[in-house]
């Protein structure tokens, strides 16, 4: 008997051995995942059974963890788990959270529900350490936030644009609108001169008028018509008068 388990050690090689217990221990550590999944499952069907402020309490009566222990396992059935309930054979709610660790996964929950499963399969979150997993979520937190900030500037700088573009078509308005009100203040300008010019020819008309009296040809003519006619009758009258005085 021992000849024959000497014989089976010896076929055995140390890679195998190594095979062996990575097998394992990534056995465990899904089993983990899926058991704590499961309890989180029914957890969060007795909360809807209790009655209103008796959860914390019933938490601490009946289980070794502490109330935000159970918190983490309802956390990471919402996160993970199917919707089917087993008590033996459950499954998770994608096969690429199955190689998972429990830490991995709690960290995982930070990301978006919706965002999770890609960044498994685009990561090597397998081959990552749990510290390692924290750091690259921190990073893709940060890139996200400066793409924010970057789309938030873009969104600035292109209404800003939109304002100088608005200005400058207000500003070109303004120029038209002030050519074209130049125009009319060097035409109103020239009328106004004009005006003055012309008043200026009449008040020297006037000057000249009250300096230098002067009849028109026509005016004069009648007045010398007049004059003319009136002195005709007054020199028959004389002729009269002297005729009569005669006699």
């Amino acid at each position: 008997m021992e000849n024959q388990m000497t014989e089976l050690r010896c076929e055995r090689s140390i890679d195998m051995v190594v095979t062996e217990i990575k097998t394992i221990c990534e056995q465990v550590r899904q089993y983990v995942l899926v058991s704590a999944v499961e309890i989180g499952r029914r957890l969060v069907e007795a909360k809807e059974m209790l009655p209103h402020g008796s959860w914390g309490a019933w938490i601490t009566e009946n289980f070794e963890f502490s109330h935000r222990q159970a918190n983490l396992f309802m956390e990471l059935f919402e996160g993970y788990g199917s919707d089917q309930a087993t008590l033996f054979g459950a499954e998770l709610k994608s096969q690429t959270f199955s190689n998972l660790s429990y830490t991995k996964a709690l960290k995982l929950l930070a990301l978006p529900e919706e965002e999770r499963e890609n960044f498994v399969k685009e990561n090597d979150v397998d081959g990552m350490s749990t510290r390692e997993l924290e750091k690259v979520i921190k990073e893709r937190d940060e890139a996200l936030k400066k793409a924010e900030e970057t789309d938030a500037l873009r969104a600035e700088i292109t209404e800003n644009e939109e304002n100088i573009k608005a200005l400058k078509e207000e500003r070109e308005k303004f120029d038209t609108e002030k050519e074209a009100l130049s125009g009319e203040v060097e035409e109103l300008k020239k009328k106004l001169e004009k005006a003055k010019q012309s008043e200026k020819n009449a008040k020297e008309k006037v000057k000249n008028l009250q300096e230098n009296p002067e009849i028109p040809e026509e005016v004069m003519e009648k007045i010398t018509k007049e004059a003319s006619e009136k002195a005709f009758e007054e020199v028959i009258d004389i002729i009269a008068k002297s005729k009569k005085e005669s006699k």
